[in-house]
Parts: structure tokens; sequence; C-alpha cells
């Protein structure tokens, strides 16, 4: 038998070496596993590799299931089939694991950056910021910025909420009396009585105006959350009143108290009733209540009627003084087409109703005095002619004799003409005078 034994594996022997032979590296395969981002662990059909990049050799054919984790990253899967001595690339991205969180604010609208980026205004869902630990900075206006600290850890949803403090005080303003309009840091803000909040802090300057009173100004200093109170007491302003008069220069009583002649400026009034009263002479009195109210500016005129005549007055010759019961009122003038002999109209105007006297003088000329009934709006008509007088005022000294007269005037040639007497005026040349010489008036 045991020669059988030896023919037998002989003949499988000469058999097995007759078959092909196939090497071992031409029935596996190999899978090259890249993972983005690097450092990933991997496992292949539930079996731990080494972290990725990494080629799994001596891979028999077929198929595989690659899983691929990283902290902070989803997990990633993917099945890879290959043939007998194939080699496969595999490349793997893990997408980062973001947090939930929900942003508010207490005041709503604040402006969120996180490290330094912004990302809006809140309240904010924020989705795409993946975990880790991060610095939060919320700001609005008239409000303290303030920073956060963010920590995600994983995909719970979170809800934040941060409450700002102000970075401003509160003012209350009233007054006395209310209604004045505030106006603060030189923006209006409302009438008194109200409220502003988010004053900043700092000096800020406050004005209330309202008519009739002088303008109040004030400097607070406000520090972030506080309230201050400020009760205003308004100094009312003086009225002024202005009394005018036509015709002008009437006398003016205030309060039956004489305060000047028109026009009378009164200021610095307390607002009230003012009982006003006008008198000239020639007019008739008139009077009235006047009402002021705080700072106002006030012109009352008077229309006085009158309660006179005039007189119409021409003399003859002209350059007459004219005086009324004593006063003297001025000149008559002369008519430009008769010299001085005879004076255009001399208008006595505004005279009181009654009995007046006309006085009219000119030197080298008799006055004259009269009496006049003056009718109220009534004009009385009068000529005068005033009588010369004979007053030597010239003395001419010839060779026969000395003369004495009023010199009337001296011609081209020299020749003097004298009134020697009244009404007898005497010629003398040249050729007889010795010398000429005025009288003094005695």
């Amino acid at each position: 038998m045991s020669g059988l034994k030896q023919v037998i594996w002989s003949v499988i022997a000469a058999g097995c070496l007759a078959m092909p032979v196939h090497s071992q590296t031409e029935t596996i395969g190999q899978i090259h596993v890249n993972v983005t981002p690097e450092g990933a662990s991997l496992t292949c059909n539930g079996q731990p590799t080494s972290s990725t990049p990494t080629t799994l050799n001596n891979m028999p054919e077929g198929d595989y299931l690659l899983v691929a984790t990283k902290s902070g990253y989803q997990e990633a899967r993917q099945t890879v089939s290959i043939l007998a001595g194939q080699r496969v690339n595999v490349e793997m991205t893990l997408e980062p694991i973001t947090g939930l969180i929900v942003v508010h604010t207490d005041p709503p609208g604040a402006s969120i950056e996180i490290n330094g980026a912004y990302y809006g205004e809140t309240p904010l869902l924020l989705t795409d910021l993946a975990l880790g630990t991060y610095r939060m900075k919320l700001s609005a206006q008239g409000c303290r910025t303030r920073e956060v600290p963010i920590e995600l850890k994983d995909r719970t949803p979170r809800k934040i909420l941060v409450e700002l403090e102000s970075d401003a005080g509160s003012l209350t303003v009233d007054s006395n009396p209310e209604g004045a309009n505030l106006i603060l840091n030189g923006i209006a803000k409302g009438t008194t009585p109200c409220t502003v909040d988010r004053v900043p802090e700092g000096d800020t300057t406050l004005q209330l105006t309202l008519d009739g009173y002088k303008t109040y100004n004030h400097s607070v200093r406000l520090t972030a959350g506080q309230t201050e109170t400020i009760q205003a007491v308004l100094e009312p302003l003086p009225a002024m009143l202005t009394i005018v008069t036509r015709p002008t220069g009437a006398r003016i009583y205030v309060e039956n108290q004489f305060r000047g002649t028109a026009p009378v400026t009164l200021k610095a009034l307390p607002p009230g009733e003012y009982r006003v009263r006008a008198e000239k002479e020639g007019c008739e009195m008139m009077a009235r209540t006047v009402e002021l109210e705080l700072g106002q500016e006030l012109t009352e005129e008077f229309r006085l009627s009158g309660n006179t005549g005039t007189i119409e007055l021409s003399t003859e010759p002209s350059d007459v003084t004219v005086y009324v019961d004593g006063q003297e009122t001025g000149l008559t003038a002369a008519k430009e087409s008769e010299t001085d002999r005879v004076s255009e109209p001399f208008l006595i105007e505004q005279l009181a109703e009654g009995r007046h006297q006309i006085q009219l003088s000119k030197k080298g000329y008799k006055g004259e005095s009269f009496f006049v009934k003056i009718e109220r709006d009534e004009t009385a008509a009068f000529h005068k002619k005033l009588i010369k007088l004979f007053i030597p005022d010239c003395e001419i000294v010839t060779k026969n004799a000395i003369y004495k007269g009023v010199f009337i005037e001296e011609t081209p040639d020299g020749t003097i003409k004298l009134e020697t007497h009244p009404g007898v005026i005497r010629n003398f040349p040249a050729s007889e005078i010795l010398f000429r010489r005025p009288i003094r008036e005695q």
C-alpha cells in the first residue's frame, strides 16, 4: 500500500504543476481615502482604520462601507465597490455641525457683530455658526454697547436674551405757566409738561420759550440711566405802550398822571388795563382804555378833533410881525410880483374858539391891534395896511444947510433921495453933499 500512496501523490503533484498559477497581487485591491478636513477618523465595514488621508491595502474584490467622523462635523458615509486588483480613490467632505441660536435684545433692533463680522439686527435667528466659542457684540442707538460670549457645543437650539442698558438719561420738564416750547440741545421736543427719554449723557442745554415771557435757559448734566426733573418758573415780559397824536404835541395822561407830550413811549408796564387821555389846546380832549398783554408792544394813536378856526391875514407892507394873544407867530411874506408892498396871505391855524387879540408890528410903522372872534372850522380873512411913521434916520450936510429926514435910496450917480417931511421927497445931487451920516435911534 505504501507504494500505491506514493504513486497517487506523484500524480497529484504532476497535475498541480500542469495548472496555471495566479499571484496574490492580482486578486486584491486598494482604496485610497481623502477626507476634507483632514484628520477624520475612518471605519471600513465597521472596522477602524488610521486617520485620513489613508490607503486601505489588501482589499479583496467586493463592497465596502466607509464612515468618516470628526469632532464638530457631521458624519459622512460612502459605499465603495472594487474589482480584483483595482485601486480606487475616494473623496469625502465633512459638513461642519452648526448651532441654532435666536438672539433677542431689550430694546429690539440692536446690531449684532460676531467676531467682528456683522450679522444683522435683533431679533435674529443664526443657523450657520460652526460649533465653538465666539464673542457677540450688541449695539443700539441710545444704549451702551455690550459684548456676550457664546459657546456652541451642539445642534441644540438656544435662545439668548440680552438687556441693553441705556447710555442716556431721562428729563422731565414742567413750567409755570404750562405750554412753553421745549428746545433740547437745539431740537424742539414739544411743550411742557413733557418727558424726554434717551437724552445723551453729559451736558444738556435746555430752553423754554413762551409768548409774553422771557426765554428760560438752563443746563443740566445727565449720567446714563439718570432721571432728572426740572420745574421752571417763567418770568413775564413787561409790555410797552407808545402813544402818538394827530396833531402831535398833545399832553398825555395815563391813570391821571402826566407822562409827557406826544409821542410818548412807556416801557416796562405790567399787563393790564390803562386809562389814557390826550389833551391839546385847540382840540377836543380824547380818552380811552388800553389793554396790554404780556410782552406786547402796542402803539395807540389819538386823532384829536379840532375845536379851532383859522385867520388868513395879509398886510401892507410885508415883513410885519404878527402876535396872537401876545405870542409871536411869524412874519408876513412879500408877494413876488409886488416886492414888499403887499404880503402873501399869512395863515394862523388851530386857534381855539372864542375871542383873540391880534397885534401887528413893523419898524417905522404904527403898530395895530384888533380882536377877532374865532368860529370852529371857520376862516376869518383880514387885510391890514399899516401907517408909516415919519422918523428921520439920515442927516445930509450941504454947503448951505443941514437936512434931516428918512432915507429913501441912493441912485447910481450918487443922488440921495430923502423924505424931509411926511410925503415930501427931495433929491440931493452928489455935488451938493458935503457928507451924510445916519441918525442914531433914540
